[in-house]
């Protein structure tokens, strides 16, 4: 079992846009990895996607795929 079903960590879950999520981590990385000589872009033709769930711990997953 995880750690958030066994209650160890505590989830903050929220409504909120993985849209907004995706976008603003992505530029975060663009900037970061510029001077790398990386690209990193967003384009979606979606609308805003919705989720109910935390918010803070998909930043951190999606920032961890970004990292990795």
């Amino acid at each position: 079992m995880s750690k958030a079903q066994n209650g160890v960590i505590e989830l903050n879950r929220t409504e909120f846009s993985v849209t907004d999520v995706v976008r603003r981590t992505t530029e975060r990385y663009s900037q970061m990895l510029a001077g790398q000589g990386y690209t990193v872009m967003y384009k979606s033709t979606l609308g805003d996607v919705m989720t109910v769930g935390d918010e803070t711990k998909l930043t951190q997953a999606f920032c961890n795929l970004l990292n990795n």
